[in-house]
Order: structure tokens, then sequence, then C-alpha cells
């Protein structure tokens, strides 16, 4: 459209593909001088045109200009015009330095805007100082800034435009309710509003959830504006991507190509058509679509948008190598697309390189947290790698909160937490399973369980395996087997089949099934001869029958066959420990050293480590003894330095290392130890779990006397491991917290141990003497005079002496059942019965003591009561007081500024009539006069009688006559000073000039005239006669002012 400009001469037409230079155009605008809105129409041709730097020169001119006819809102308009086109330019700028630049220059404009409009206060500078904040990355400044502009005006009229930038930005930080709240508050505020308003509306219900809102909202834009293909693209997304039917799909297609004919060219309808494509299976047209979006787009997010399709496009028809090219244009040309970084780390599975994938898969879900896709690829691509999935675990249940009814979540987490923790991805298993049931029978199958896929059966059979629930185990296992069996066990692979059926006989035998179990690996034997796992299984069922020469045949076995050697032998040396039959483990061992393989090795040499350990003599009192341990250990600390040698990381090696040390009584160097192993430990997130790191480094705190420690560190142990139900550590707490004059809270442990272990008379034993040394301590505790808790403690522990006598006669009667000493019991039963007769007295005596104390108690509270109240009235009072005085000091400032500004007032009249007086003008001092007397007697009607006495007593003392009353008093006065003020005007002059002496007749009279007002300067009285005279034209004077 062409622009068409008044010029002396006639019009100046402005084409758009026309191109006139820019000296010309300023030549003309600057000849015309016309307003500033002349200019910006001419910049805003320029910037249409394409020719940017004519834009951003004419618009440096017309900031320069003062606005014609006070017209600020056009200068504002022009700087902030000026400030968003060089943000823009910053915006779109890649240099860090330039970026920097353009940016201050524009904040510099809005600032200069602002001055202008500093009693407006206009929202644009708000509105473009925010877009600002927003290009450098401070959110928190571009919502303030809006928020100011939201409260602003624009050209003196409300405006929107703020309220709809801060919908935007809540909606892109995805605050999808907050932005709706703002879009439908400026609906309301101005309902003449554009048509496409709603729009946004429309955005957030969708991203909401509310598709019916959304769609209202598309079909009203429509409504009101027929041709607005926003809104026809939004409802073709309503029905393609949220409607799955054919009648969705339908319904969006001729949506999309109603779109499609209504603007052919808008890159977003290109967009959501190569979309469709895609998902129709039509990739050659979607790479026509994306590439006309590519050549044409406006924007680097809408090519970023297209390079992702062209990619999508290339990868659906097989071609790796240029859909990972243009995977790559796209993430270099936006970072901040989630698409082709999930389209790069596909691209890297296919390639073989899963690694590269889960790092890509991790930076987007950084970006974007739940997204569905990325989730699912990763929890299928992270199972095949060896890194550890503990970042995106928390993602992944986020998800499955967002998403409860997806099953393929549930087991993708399932798969993720096995190796973590058992326990959630149990949960996660019987999710899935719950899901899929719950799926199958709303389907109408009379068996659901027939349809679940066996692999997830069988993953969940074998957790629900390691956590004792042998039942379910193998109900899942014998489900996952009649799933494989009606898919048809030639559809599995023989591994599979082999997994299945050496399961489900695992599970048979977890749940005591010991013959069917057998049966099972027989058959599986003889099915497959060289799987020795069945060996291995057949060993430990003759194991658990006692039978441990048929354990040794089946181990025997099993070492035949070389896949299954070491863990054959590893099973005979420990069945050889089990006998203590220490030289035939030990050679056992040694022949695993020389041909097991390095896994193997490393549990070898451990094995043999430990055997040392155990063959060790417990009692080092002589001296043989102590020598043939000192032996044992070294060549125990050898085998395990040796271990870590090979695998520094290997954490029992370095346990066991700590142990040798502690024997041997250097605990500060297997303090250090079991501290190294307690943080490599912990660094593994749950998968090696080793509570005796943690009680060995608590058993060497108290071996150090260091009881705050080790108390801390057998909590920890027991809530990290044992859930607070081990009753043998508790008992470890027991003694550190006894040892730690912590005698109530050991009575308490051994308490909670007690109902662990209820059977273990020991540890009732350990109950009782703690009950008994607290309550010994507590009657001999030295208190002060009036101790308030006197008599409770020593009441509580005569409870706890007769509850430890009832513990020692309960073992005294089970006699040696109890594996304790007689004569002890006996020896703690006479000391408690003692004990407690002679506290009988001490204990009446404190209760009487606690009586006069709660007595006096009680006294001292009312007296402090009495005094409160007291001192709080006499708070009120003395408030009240200085209240009073508050109010009478205002009150007489107030009379005195008053009484000072009469008597200014007055000074001004006398100054007044006095220049009359010199200047001859009697109508002027008449004047004066009067306005004295209304003054004086208007003051007089609203202060009263009291001021007015008192300003006669003040200053007209020589007025006042004896016996007179204060009305004739006041009338004489006036009669007086009016006589005075009554004399001929014409001879006033000279009437002054015998009474005063003015300055004029001091200069005539010469040095004479200098003595008397060198005299009245100083403050001498003037004759008697003049006195009269001037008392009372003052008294006048006095009248009007006062």
């Amino acid at each position: 459209m062409a622009l068409l400009l008044p010029v002396r001469e006639g019009v100046l037409r402005l084409e758009p593909g026309e191109q006139q230079s820019l000296d010309s155009l300023l030549r003309v605008l600057r000849a015309e001088g016309g307003p500033i809105s002349t200019w910006m129409h001419v910049a805003q041709h320029l910037l249409a045109a394409g020719r940017d730097s004519d834009y951003e020169a004419v618009m440096s001119e017309v900031v320069d200009r003062q606005a014609a006819g006070g017209d600020t809102f056009s200068q504002v308009l022009a700087f902030c015009s000026l400030a968003e086109f060089t943000a823009q330019r910053a915006a779109a700028d890649r240099d860090r330095r330039s970026r920097a630049l353009l940016l201050s220059r524009s904040t510099e404009l809005c600032h200069k805007a602002q001055r202008l409009s500093t009693g407006a206060q206009e929202q644009l500078p708000e509105l473009v100082l925010a877009n600002v904040a927003l290009i450098k990355g401070d959110i928190v400044a571009a919502r303030k800034g809006l928020e100011n502009a939201a409260r602003m005006r624009c050209n003196g009229r409300p405006s929107i435009a703020a309220q709809l930038a801060l919908a935007n930005l809540q909606f892109n930080q995805r605050n999808y309710a907050e932005a709706l709240r703002l879009y439908k508050q400026a609906l309301r505020t101005c309902p003449s509003c554009p048509p496409e308003v709603r729009l946004g509306i429309a955005a957030c219900c969708l991203k909401l959830g509310s598709t019916e809102k959304a769609d209202l909202a598309y079909r009203r834009t429509l409504e009101l504006a027929p041709n607005c293909t926003p809104a026809l693209l939004g409802l073709a997304v309503l029905k393609l991507h949220v409607s799955s039917d054919e009648q969705g799909v339908r319904e969006g297609s001729q949506l999309l190509a109603q779109a499609f004919e209504q603007d052919p060219e808008n890159p977003f309808v290109l967009l959501l058509l190569a979309h469709f494509c895609l998902r129709q299976g039509f990739a050659e047209k979607a790479l026509q679509a994306a590439q006309i979006v590519y050549q044409h787009a406006p924007s680097l997010q809408l090519q970023g948008e297209a390079l992702t399709l062209l990619a999508r496009a290339h990868h659906a028809l097989g071609r790796m190598q240029e859909a990972f090219t243009f995977y790559q244009q796209a993430n270099q040309l936006d970072s901040k697309l989630p698409l082709p970084k999930l389209g790069l780390a596909q691209v890297e599975v296919l390639r073989g390189q899963p690694i590269n994938a889960v790092s890509i898969l991790e930076s987007v879900l950084l970006d974007v947290p739940q997204w569905i896709d990325a989730l699912q690829v990763l929890g299928r691509v992270l199972p095949k790698t060896s890194l550890k999935s503990t970042k995106v675990v928390p993602q992944f249940k986020e998800a499955t909160a967002q998403r409860p009814k997806d099953d393929d979540l549930w087991e993708l987490l399932g798969d993720l937490l096995s190796a973590l923790e058992p326990a959630g991805a149990l949960k996660a298993y019987n999710k899935a399973i719950e899901i899929k049931r719950e799926a199958a029978a709303s389907s109408g199958s009379a068996n659901g369980g027939a349809h679940l896929p066996a692999r997830l059966l069988n993953n969940a059979a074998v957790l629900h395996l390691r956590a004792g629930n042998s039942q379910a185990a193998y109900n899942l296992m014998a489900q996952a087997v009649q799933t494989a069996g009606d898919a048809g066990l030639g559809n599995l692979s023989p591994l599979a089949q082999v997994t299945l059926g050496y399961n489900l006989a695992r599970v048979k035998e977890a749940c005591g099934n010991l013959k069917a179990a057998e049966a099972e690996y027989k058959e599986l034997l003889k099915q497959f001869p060289q799987y020795g796992d069945c060996c291995l299984r057949l060993a430990c069922i003759a194991k658990a029958r006692g039978d441990t020469k048929d354990a040794l045949r089946w181990t025997e076995q099993a070492v035949d066959n070389p896949a299954y050697c070491s863990d054959a032998l590893a099973l005979q040396a420990g069945l050889y420990l089990e006998k203590r039959d220490y030289h035939r483990a030990k050679q056992v061992l040694d022949r695993l050293l020389e041909q097991a393989d390095s896994r193997h090795e490393t549990f070898a040499k451990l094995a043999m480590a430990n055997l040392h350990a155990y063959s060790a003599p417990p009692d080092r009192r002589k001296e043989d003894s102590i020598k043939r341990a000192e032996v044992h250990y070294g060549h125990a600390l050898e085998l395990y330095r040796r271990v870590l040698e090979k695998d520094e990381g290997c954490i029992s090696a370095a346990n066991g290392v700590g142990c040798i040390l502690a024997e041997l009584g250097n605990m500060s160097a297997a303090k250090e130890v079991f501290l190294q192993v307690q943080e490599a430990s912990a660094a593994t997130n749950g998968f090696w779990r080793m509570p005796d790191a943690w009680i060995n480094l608590a058993n060497v705190y108290l071996a150090q006397q260091q009881y705050v420690p080790a108390i801390q560190m057998y909590k920890n142990a027991l809530r990290k491991f044992f859930d607070n139900r081990s009753a043998l550590v508790m008992l470890y707490l027991a003694r550190a917290q006894y040892d730690a004059d912590q005698l109530p809270e050991a009575k308490k442990t051994l308490t909670k141990a007690l109902h662990l272990a209820p059977t273990d008379h020991k540890l009732r034993f350990d109950v009782a003497v703690t009950l008994q040394e607290w309550a010994v301590r507590t009657l001999n505790k030295e208190r002060p005079a009036g101790d308030p808790g006197k008599y409770d403690e020593m009441r509580q522990a005569m409870k706890d002496l007769l509850h430890a006598h009832r513990f020692f006669s309960h073992l005294q009667q089970l006699g040696r059942g109890a594996g304790l000493d007689p004569k002890k019991l006996q020896q703690h039963v006479d000391f408690v019965v003692q004990t407690h007769d002679k506290s009988l007295k001490y204990l009446e005596a404190a209760r009487h003591e606690s009586e006069q104390a709660a007595l006096r108690q009680q006294m001292a509270t009312l007296q402090a009561e009495a005094a409160r109240r007291e001192r709080e009235l006499a708070a009120k009072n003395q408030l009240a007081r200085e209240e009073a005085a508050k109010r009478k000091r205002e009150e007489q400032a107030r009379q005195t500024a008053e009484r000072l500004q009469q008597m200014k007032e007055r000074w001004k009249t006398q100054a007044t009539v006095q220049q009359a007086v010199e200047q001859g003008d009697a109508a002027q001092a008449a004047k004066a006069v009067e306005k004295s007397k209304q003054a004086a007697a208007a003051a007089a009607a609203e202060q009263g009688d009291e001021y007015n006495n008192l300003f006669d007593e003040s200053e007209d003392d020589e007025d006042y006559v004896p016996g007179m009353a204060e009305d004739e008093q006041e009338a004489a006065a006036a009669r007086q000073g009016g006589a005075a003020a009554g004399v001929s005007f014409q001879d006033l002059e000279d009437e002054f000039d015998e009474d005063f002496d003015l300055d004029e007749g001091d200069a005539s009279e010469g040095e004479g005239g200098k003595a008397r007002g060198q005299k009245a300067e100083q403050g001498e009285k003037p004759p008697k006669k003049k006195q009269k005279k001037s008392a009372a034209v003052l008294s006048d004077s006095d009248e009007e002012g006062g």
C-alpha cells in the first residue's frame, strides 16, 4: 500500500517497492517541518520495505526533534519505537558484546521516554523495558515491569497491552492458569478488543486440558473474524492431535485444508500440514512443505521447526545420514527445540551409540522435564548401557503421577528401579500388571492374565522372590508360563524358554516345594544337559535337607562343566566352611584361585581372606594364641590388599581391612577405612547395601569412647538398613548409651529390642541391670534445696526398681535355662530389695517437700500476677498523662502561632499606614486602619475576650483607665485612635513630621537629627506628648490586628 505525504508542491507518493534515497526523504521531511507522526509514518514505510538501516536513521533524527504543540506522546512513541527496534536487533545478534551494547542503547532510550512522561506515567516505556529484560533472560524484572505497566495508561487512555504481554509471559513460563486469568481480565476490561485475544484464552484452555472451552474460544474468534487463520489452525490441532477417532481426523484435515486455502503462504499452516502428512505416512509431501517453510521462514524459530520436519521426513524415509544432518542443523539454530534432540537420540540408537543417546535425552529432559516421548525412549535405551539411572527416575515417577493409566511408563519405571530400588520396582511392575488387567477386563476378556506379556510377569516374579514373597512369585511365574504357552513356546527363543522354566522351579523351591522344584531342575537337565545352574540349585536343595554329601556330589557334576566350574567351587568352599572343615575349604579355594577368571578370582581371594579371619583364635590371652592370630590376620590383610589393588572399588575387601585393623587394635586407621567404605556404599545409591560398614564404624567410635558419633551411627544403621527392627543392633546402641550415661535412652532402646526378641534372656537381664543402675543413680543424686522435680524422679526410680526386681526374679526362676549365673542373679535381687526398702522414707520426705514447694510456687504466681496488674495500671495512667500533656502543648502551640500571625498582620498594617502618611495618601491610610479594625473585630469574635485582654495588657498599658469597664475602655481607645486618625489628612504629613523622627527630618536637621535618630534606635522613649500620640495610633493598629 502506497504512503501519501502532503508537501508544499502537492503530494509525495511512496510506493512499497520504490527505492527512494534516504537523503531525499530526509531533505523533504526537513523542508516541510511536519509533525513527528509524519516522520514516523515514513519510518514505518521504510521498515515495511525491509530498509532497516534507513528506518533507524529516520527514527534517530525523530527522537532529536522537539514535538510541536506540546505533543509529548508522539515523542515518547518515537523513543519507544526506536528502543523496541534496537531490542529486536539485540535479540537477533549472536555477538555477546554487540548484543549488550544494543540492549544498553534500548534501555537508555526508554529512560529518556520516561523522563518525558514523568507526569503522565506512560506505559510504553515500561513495556519496552520489560521486553529488554526478557531478552536478557531476567524473567523476574520483566514480570515486575509488566505489572507496573498494567497500572499505567497509554496517552491518557486505559490499555490492555500490558495485561496481554503479562499473560503471554505467564504462558511461556507454563503458568497456564495465571495466563488464562489475565487473558480473561483483559477481555473484561476491554470487551471491544481484537478477536485474536481469544486465541490466548483458547491456548491456555488447551494446555490445561479443557478442550471443550478451547474449542468454544476458537469458534468465537472465527465468528468475530472469519478470516482468522490461527483460529482455524487451533481447531485443526484440536481435531488432529486431541481427538483420536476417525471423525476427528477427518474434521481436522478439513479445517487444515480451509486454512491452507485461506492463507497458503502462512508458515504455521505449512508446518501443521507437514506434521499431518508425516502422521498419515506421506513423508515426501511433508518434505516439500517443510522445505518451503525453511526457505521463506521469517524467524529463526520457524526455520528450526522446518529443519526438524525435514529431518523427521528423511528419518521416516530411512535416510539416516540426511536426518542426522538436519537434526544437527535444527539443534544448532535453536537449541531450545526439543524435537531435534529427540531425533538425534533416536538416530544415535540406530547407529549403535546408546550412551550418546542417553546423554542427549537427559539434556532434553532438563528443558522439558515431563516429555513422555523422551522418557519412553530413554527408558528403553538406558538399561542397555552401564550408566546409572538415578537422574531420570524422579522424572519417570512424576510422569507416572501425571499419566497413572500408562502401563508402558510403569513397566519402564520398574526396569529402571530394579537395580536401585527393588521395592519401588516391584510396585511399578504391580501397577503395570494392574492396569493391563483392568484394560483386559474392560474389553471383555475372560482371562486377563493370559494377555499380559511374559516378560513383565517374569520380572515381577523375580522381584517378589527377592522380597521373600514366594507365593506371589509363584503365581506370577505360572501366569508367565501360561502366557508363553498360549502364544506358542516356539515363538520364544531357547534362552527365554530356559529362563521361564528355571525361574518357575526357583519359585517352587522358595515356596518349600522341594520335590517339585527338584523334578523341574532334573527335567531341565534332561532337555539342556549343559545348564549348570540346575546342578547348583539341586546342590542347594540337598544342603537344605541336610544331605551335605549329595550337595557335594551335585557340585562335582557342575564342576565338570567349564562354564559353571567357578560357581560350583565357590559353593563347595561354602559347604566345607559350614562344616568347619577349613582344610578342605582352603584346598577348594586354592583350586578356584588357579582357574577362576577375574570376577571369580576376586571372590576367591575374599573368601580366602575371610577364612583366615575366621581361623584366628578368639581367645588371645596366651602368647601362642596371640602369635597365631597375628599370622592369620596378616594373611587376611594381604589378601584384602591384593583384591583392592586389582579393584579399588571393592567395598567388601575394604570392609575386611577395617575389621582386621580393629582386631589388631589400630582403631584410628580402622575408622578411616570404615568411613571410606561408608562413603563408597552411599555412592552406589542403594545398589550395594553394606550395613556392616556403619556398624563397624560405630563399634570403633565406641571403643574410642566417642559416644555421641557411635550412638548416631547405630541409629543410622538401624533406620537405613534394618527399618529399626534389629535387636542385635539395638543391643549395640544400648551399650553405647549406657557407657555415655544416657540410661533412660538405653532403657527405652533395650525395651524395644526386648519386644523384637522376647525369648532373649540375656537381653532381658541387660534391661533389668539398666533399670537398676538408673534407679540407684536417681536416688543418690545430689539436688539443691527446693528442687521441684525431686519427688517425681524418685517415684519413677522406685518404679524402675520394682521392674528390675520382676525381671531378676523371673530369670532366677528359669535357673540354668536362662544361661545366666544364679548367684549373680540372687545378688541383684537382694540389692534391689534392700535399696527399695531404704528409699521409702526418703520418698515420703520428697513428697512432703514437693507439696510445700507447690504452695510456695502458687503464692509467688499470685504475687507476680498482682504486680503485673499494678504495672499495667501505672503504665495506662502514665500514658493518659502523657496524652493530656501532649494535647495541652499542641493547643498552646496553636494559640502562639495564631498570636504571631496576628502580630504580623498588625505590623504590616502599621507599615502600610506609615507608608501612606509618608506618601500623603490619606485614603490608603484610612483603608488600612479600617481593615485593621475589621480584622481586630473578627479575631475578637473568634478568639474571645480573654485573648483581647491579654493583648491590651501587653501592648496598651498607657490607655488603661482605672474604674472603667472593659467595654468603656475599648470605646475610649477607639475614640482616641479615631481622633488621631481623623486629623485633616492634608496636614497629616506635617503632623507626623512634628510627632515622629522621620528619616527625612533627621537628614534636614543635620547632626541634631542624627542624634535623635540614634536615640530612637537605642530604644530611648520619646517625649510624653509624642509618646501619647504614638500610643493612640498604635492602639488603633492593635485593635485592627488583634
